[in-house]
């Protein structure tokens, strides 16, 4: 028997303004979330980028997907965010050799400040392998001074999670609020891109927005 999902909502701020989405309001409105999520196709003038496995209010530095299958891959119930190309850094080689020349100066201490707050988060400690601060900071810090090319290091997760957070530091520099890469997933395919948004307040959620347009 197919579950019943559980979709979470987050109430859109006033900033969010419902005349800018217009037609997503017009998309969303009467019909089920589910049908609202499967006319989202039809949209190319927007950007969306999907969750699977939501289990709450979206988080701030989770990892999402382009295509919605592949975010229903880590679970039924899906949430995302609509975003504008503008707001995305994508790393490939070039980019991440301009993250090198532009962070690969800076000492162990600075990078210490920049992780501080992502050593606090569960999933990056998860990450972290049990291993201390002091050594994920040199891992990283030789990562950014090797010349190992970033096509490389992306297929490797448990080296790509390490440094999402020095990618999402360089590309708030650049006013970016959001990373893209070519990640591990599908690797037999040739992997599939994969996101992650670093402040998720600045970008209205489809959940949010299914709801103002049905209440």
């Amino acid at each position: 028997m197919k579950q019943t999902r559980r979709i979470f909502f987050e109430e859109i701020s006033s900033k969010e303004d419902e005349g800018q989405f217009k037609d997503l309001f017009k998309a969303a409105k009467g019909v089920s979330y589910d049908v609202f999520l499967n006319r989202l196709d039809g949209f190319s003038n927007y950007t969306f980028l999907y969750r699977g496995g939501v289990d709450g209010m979206m988080l701030n530095y989770s990892f999402m997907a382009a295509d919605i299958e592949h975010a229903r891959g880590y679970g039924d119930t899906v949430d995302g965010v609509v975003c504008e190309g503008k707001d995305i850094l994508y790393y490939n080689d070039r980019v991440f050799n301009e993250l090198r020349e532009n962070v690969g100066k800076l000492r162990e201490q600075d990078l210490m400040v920049v992780y501080a707050p992502f050593f606090k988060d569960s999933r990056f400690i998860e990450a972290m392998g049990g291993r201390p601060k002091n050594k994920i900071i040199s891992i990283i810090g030789k990562l950014i001074r090797s010349d190992l090319p970033y096509s490389q290091i992306s297929q490797n997760p448990s080296k790509n999670d390490l440094l999402i957070p020095i990618m999402l530091y360089y590309a708030k520099t650049k006013g970016k609020n959001i990373i893209g890469f070519l990640g591990g997933d599908y690797y037999d395919y040739g992997g599939a891109d994969e996101y992650v948004v670093n402040d998720i307040s600045k970008h209205i959620t489809l959940s949010g927005l299914w709801q103002k347009a049905n209440t």
